[in-house]
């Protein structure tokens, strides 16, 4: 059931979702599917970001010395989610991050984004 990918397609797939390097996909939404893929790579990115800062601030906050380290967690937290991800998508199907891919439609509707088509 996989798509057809090209030779480099496979590895911006993986770029999509390893945190700041989905940036280096930026350029390479020829299709709907490599679109689909940075499109939410760039929002689970941001949201282990935001959950790494808040937990960062709180940390702080509660006075753990070595909160840098314990903050860092959240990203080996959400290990297996881009595990999976990377795997399902090199093999060309389309999935929904939990909470991420499925409530995004909802907040682009409510902010009024138009998503551009592709096809």
């Amino acid at each position: 059931m996989g798509r057809q990918l090209r030779r480099w397609d496979r590895l911006f797939l993986i770029f999509d979702y390893l945190g700041p390097l989905c940036l280096l996909s930026s350029g390479r939404k020829h299709n709907r599917f490599m679109r689909f893929h940075f499109d939410q790579g760039i929002a689970f990115f941001s949201v282990e970001l935001f959950l790494f800062i808040i937990s960062d601030i709180v940390l702080n906050m509660l006075g753990v010395v070595e909160h840098y380290m314990f903050a860092g967690m959240v990203f080996i937290l959400l290990l297996p989610v881009n595990i999976t991800a990377i795997t399902l998508s090199i093999r060309g199907r389309y999935f929904r991050i939990p909470v991420i891919g499925w409530e995004r439609s909802e907040v682009e509707n409510y902010l009024g984004i138009e998503r551009e088509k592709t096809g």
